[in-house]
């Protein structure tokens, strides 16, 4: 068993890797990516933690060259390093104070389908010591946008969120995703759980699979107590 010490050495190289990488991506005029970039929507310094939730990629327009203004300003440095990318632990289920402070929806709607998915005092508690990371760490306004990043940078951030997974080596993987996005990633053995859910297996890692919460027709109250129900036994 990885000790806490060992963890926290290997995430830390890994988050230096992903920083520099990233930097490059967003920097480098031949791939056009003036896009800014973090991993973490919560903390991310947990062993093993119950839930690791990985969603797509962050929500927003915002510009690397302008975040490296601010950085510039409030730091005195250029670029985000490995500590910038990841979030307030609260983000899941309250609304961090950045997002007040520059009146920001920031991450409204995710906090919507989490309180009708976790809807109930046993769940919420399982909600508030979920991890939570991006499968792509460039920001973009929608999903459609991704079309617009390189396959080179979404391999490279695909690669390396399966590398945390075996750094982290949480209990339950939850995706945001599909089986046939999933299935590119080397993910295999699906099995239906119920109409909203499936599950499969990473090497020895438990995975399961949900619609992303930008689906309204799965978060309507029934299915999204449906979908918590059946989380909360196969999480127990």
């Amino acid at each position: 068993m990885m000790s806490k010490i060992d963890f926290l050495n290997s995430r830390e190289k890994w988050l230096k890797e992903v920083a520099a990488k990233c930097h490059e991506y967003a920097t480098n005029e031949k791939y056009n990516n003036d896009r800014d970039f973090y991993v973490f929507q919560t903390k991310s310094d947990v062993c093993q933690p119950h839930i690791l939730l990985i969603g797509i990629n962050p929500g927003g327009n915002a510009t690397y060259s302008s975040r490296r203004e601010t950085l510039m300003a409030e730091k005195g440095c250029d670029r985000r390093t490995w500590e910038d990318l990841e979030s307030d632990p609260k983000t899941l289920y309250e609304k961090p104070q950045w997002e007040i402070d520059y009146k920001e929806k920031g991450a409204d709607v995710m906090r919507s389908r989490l309180k009708l998915l976790f809807y109930n005092d046993e769940l919420n508690s399982i909600l508030k010591k979920t991890m939570m990371m991006n499968s792509i760490y460039f920001n973009t306004k929608n999903e459609k946008e991704l079309d617009q990043i390189s396959p080179e940078i979404k391999n490279y951030c695909n690669q390396k969120t399966l590398e945390f997974i075996e750094i982290a080596k949480p209990k339950n993987v939850i995706f945001w995703s599909s089986e046939k996005k999933l299935k590119k990633l080397g993910i295999t053995n699906f099995i239906q759980i119920n109409p909203l859910i499936k599950t499969a297996k990473f090497n020895e890692t438990n995975i399961i699979v949900i619609p992303h919460y930008s689906y309204f027709g799965a978060y309507g109250y029934e299915k999204a107590k449906l979908m918590g129900d059946t989380l909360l036994e196969i999480l127990k």
